[in-house]
């Protein structure tokens, strides 16, 4: 079975067989530094 995608999944596929992708060294920390950075934006978004 052959799985077709699109061209943004192509692209990521393509970027990580080229292997340029890293892993997040402590993602516990980066994780939450994601969801504060969201949690501001939407915060911004909500008082516009």
């Amino acid at each position: 079975m052959k799985i077709k995608l699109t061209e943004e999944e192509k692209e990521i596929l393509d970027s990580f067989e080229k292997g340029e992708w890293v892993p997040v060294k402590n993602l516990s920390k980066r994780k939450k530094e994601l969801m504060q950075y969201a949690r501001n934006t939407l915060s911004n978004l909500l008082r516009n």
